[in-house]
């Protein structure tokens, strides 16, 4: 106790507090770098949406360029005789100044005209290619509404194109084609640069894109074109060299608000954003990256991290200092206060001495006194254990008369729920027995049915080869040929292989369902052999098809399971009494799972519902024998006692997850014996 005292206080106070300034300084530290990543995260999102609006809006502007230029054009004469007389080198002559001040003065890069069979008839940039058939959607909308049609399509070459098209009328209102102009998304994407300071990326998914075609038309863009450069996209457009070091930076996130990713490149620091990249379909073709150049914010935030900290530092060693000297002139105040403490303390002890002996005297007069009354108290301790002992030997035997009166109850519940799960095998078996030799027979028939029509189908042939060798007069071949068709001898001869393989079909059904009667009519025996799991859950299943075809549909994922011991009748009865159980607990119609799989020396089998699910305190009860949610009348609350009964015969364990709501999940785990045990 006097060495704690002995302890310095400035020891024990200036500790902690050097800790606490150090957490509040990297708290600090941090708070500031998690605003700022907040601002620039923010910061980028309103970038974002400036972007975007402003795209939207040079995106209209070109159209209702476009779409004026091509109206303009749609009233030339001139093109109306042209196309109406089909000739191709005078529409080229005279549409070809035209396009070449277009493609000075507002970029355009395309310019076709369609005929209304939806083929090109001539396209200006490469009047060398006409006559293929246009399926783009701002022509097929054009074509459909007769209105005008706009919006950016990615082509076959990988171009990112905004095309605009407008039907094309003459003067007397007759539909002469359709004029198209497009611009490439170069000149878009050098005013957004130019007027946001972004630097833009733009990436297609590599499943809309030929390579071939792609790489050509990289070429003819005069871009050096790489397939392998991205593992899902290909590079189109960029504004910059400069590239994220990883190909995860060129993807939107997941979510309502994308995250954004920071990166550094040639001494520059880049913050790198993702959005989905649509064309007129509105399909999600690639993705729009920006990149902002950040260098200069994130120099000028370092150094204010660097100031504060300083600051920070500097404040903290005077708040230190004070506090070192402060706590100095306390311990040599208290020091003295301890060494007159010590000396109370002292007088204290001594007076205490006395007290102590004065207290064990009179101690020794109470134990004197007891010592009397322990006598008498003994004897009535003695009497009050023999009442006792008695009345425990009775309560015990009152509880064993009432285990063995409930055991009575569960032994005999079973044993009828037994009987009657045998009477029902031996009911199966007999029926699969009855069913299984006239199928036998109908089957036989059947082949040999089939075996008949063969050679039917082979004498017909044969004596259609002899008549035609015989050479009759054509008006006996008629009569033959006209009976024939008459009585329908070649469709009949078709029907009967398809109407005989559909009976053998049918039989080969029968004789599947009888064999999962015998196998689950095993349920009487109680003998321990070698069984496939899954054939006793495929026969326990085909059983209860008509208690489960109303409720839910039944999937199996089996794993790959060796044979085991076991008393197969049995399993049955609990895997039907799980499937039952489960179809039971479903409201509307559900799906219940059957999973087998091999793990550590044991197999496991498990069935998961879709139904109500069981509450906490249900599931506590739920292997006690007579316990049943289901109204009364409709359950006996002994099939899971039972069920569990027969797992724990098995060396095996059975368990329940569910949540109420949320369906219900049985687990059996049974050991994986391949040979028998003694």
């Amino acid at each position: 106790m006097r060495k704690e005292h002995q302890k310095s206080i400035r020891t024990m106070v200036m500790v902690p507090l050097s800790l606490t300034f150090l957490i509040l300084i990297a708290i600090f530290l941090y708070t500031g770098y998690y605003i700022r990543e907040q601002g620039m995260h923010h910061a980028i999102n309103h970038r974002y949406q400036g972007v975007s609006t402003l795209f939207q809006e040079l995106e209209k502007q070109r159209i209702d360029l476009m779409t004026a230029v091509l109206q303009y054009a749609g009233q030339q004469e001139d093109l109306h005789k042209a196309m109406l007389q089909g000739d191709r080198e005078r529409l080229l002559r005279i549409a070809q100044p035209f396009f070449s001040q277009l493609k000075t003065q507002h970029g355009v890069t395309h310019f076709y005209f369609h005929g209304i069979d939806s083929r090109t008839f001539l396209r200006l940039h490469q009047p060398e290619r006409f006559g293929d058939v246009v399926e783009r959607k701002t022509f097929v909308t054009a074509q459909q509404t007769k209105n005008p049609s706009a919006g950016f399509e990615l082509g076959p070459l990988g171009t990112y194109t905004l095309r605009a098209v407008v039907p094309w009328y003459s003067t007397s209102n007759q539909l002469l084609g359709y004029l198209e102009l497009g611009q490439e998304l170069d000149q878009v994407l050098a005013n957004l640069k130019r007027v946001t300071g972004t630097e833009f990326l733009i990436m297609v998914d590599k499943a809309y894109l030929q390579r071939d075609a792609w790489e050509e038309g990289m070429r003819m863009l005069k871009r050096e074109p790489d397939w392998g450069q991205f593992t899902s996209q290909v590079l189109i457009n960029r504004t910059t060299n400069s590239f994220p070091p990883s190909e995860r930076y060129l993807f939107p996130s997941k979510g309502n608000d994308p995250h954004h990713y920071n990166f550094s490149d040639n001494g520059k620091y880049f913050q790198v954003k993702a959005f989905p990249l649509l064309d007129a379909k509105q399909r999600a073709i690639g993705n729009f990256v920006m990149m902002v150049d950040i260098t200069e914010e994130r120099n000028r935030f370092i150094m204010f991290m660097l100031r504060i900290g300083l600051f920070t530092l500097v404040l903290c060693g005077a708040l230190f200092g004070f506090a070192y000297r402060t706590l100095g002139r306390m311990d040599r105040t208290l020091v003295q206060v301890r060494q007159d403490l010590v000396g109370e303390v002292e007088k204290a002890e001594q007076l205490n001495s006395r007290l102590m002996i004065e207290v064990a005297e009179r101690k020794r007069a109470e134990e004197d006194l007891k010592s009397l009354n322990q006598t008498l108290e003994r004897r009535i301790l003695d009497r009050t254990r023999k009442l006792e002992s008695l009345n425990s030997e009775l309560e015990g035997q009152r509880r064993e008369l009432e285990r063995a009166y409930e055991d009575l109850k569960v032994n005999q519940s079973t044993i009828l729920h037994q009987d009657k799960m045998a009477s029902i095998g031996q009911l199966a078996a007999g029926v699969a027995h009855d069913i299984n030799n006239p199928i036998g027979f109908v089957t036989n028939n059947l082949g040999e049915l089939e075996q008949y029509l063969k050679d039917i189908s082979q004498f017909i042939g044969f004596q259609a080869e002899m008549i035609e060798k015989l050479r009759p007069d054509d008006k006996v071949l008629e009569l033959v040929a006209a009976k024939r068709k008459e009585l329908h001898i070649d469709e009949a001869v078709d029907d009967l292989d398809d109407i005989i393989q559909e009976s053998l079909e049918g039989t080969r059904r029968v004789q599947g369902i009888v064999q999962n009667l015998r196998k689950f009519s095993r349920i009487d025996e109680d003998e321990y052999e070698l069984v496939d799991i899954h054939e006793c859950l495929d026969s326990t299943v085909t059983i209860s098809s008509n208690e489960l075809r109303y409720k839910a549909d039944v999937i199996r994922h089996y794993g790959n399971l060796p044979k085991i011991y076991c008393y197969p009748g049995q399993l049955n009865q609990v895997f039907m009494n799980l499937l039952i159980n489960a179809a039971h607990a479903m409201d509307d119609y559900g799906q219940i799972e059957i999973a087998t799989w091999q793990q550590s020396g044991s197999v496991f089998i498990r069935f998961v519902d879709t139904g109500s699910g069981i509450s906490e305190e249900v599931q506590g009860r739920i292997f006690e024998p007579f316990f049943t949610t289901k109204d009364v009348g409709t359950g006996t609350g002994l099939g899971l006692s039972i069920a569990y009964d027969i797992i724990q015969k098995h060396a095996g364990d059975i368990w329940v997850d569910s949540e109420p709501g949320q369906g219900t999940s049985f687990t059996i785990r049974l050991p994986a014996r391949e040979r028998l045990e003694p």
